[in-house]
């Protein structure tokens, strides 16, 4: 008997194929996209663990409200347009205590 063990990206994964809030998804092509949506939000809001779970579960979500509605090219066209936004489109900035001036950290 082999115990499976799942990384918090995996079960958050698993959730899209899950029939709970809609239809289930069952793409390899989606969920390849959803993947690379989520590794840009884990590397644009590394500092953010909240943008990122919001970012992942509310994404999954809108998929299972619109399976229906959408084609898989559609699905997978959106996943990749978001995930070009996240990565090229999203300034994240910190604040210095010691200036009180905000750094801008850009993705290139």
């Amino acid at each position: 008997h082999e115990q499976r063990h799942f990384t918090p990206f995996a079960c958050h994964l698993r959730a899209i194929c899950v029939p709970s809030a809609g239809m289930a998804i069952r793409s390899l092509r989606v969920a390849s996209a959803y993947r690379d949506l989520c590794r840009a939000a884990q590397h644009t809001f590394s500092a953010d663990v909240f943008a990122q779970r919001q970012l992942r579960s509310e994404t999954a979500r809108t998929l299972r409200q619109h399976v229906a509605m959408m084609s898989e090219d559609d699905m997978v066209r959106d996943l990749k347009s978001g995930t070009d936004m996240i990565k090229y489109e999203i300034v994240q900035a910190s604040l210095n205590p010691e200036t009180n001036n905000y750094k801008a950290h850009i993705n290139q």
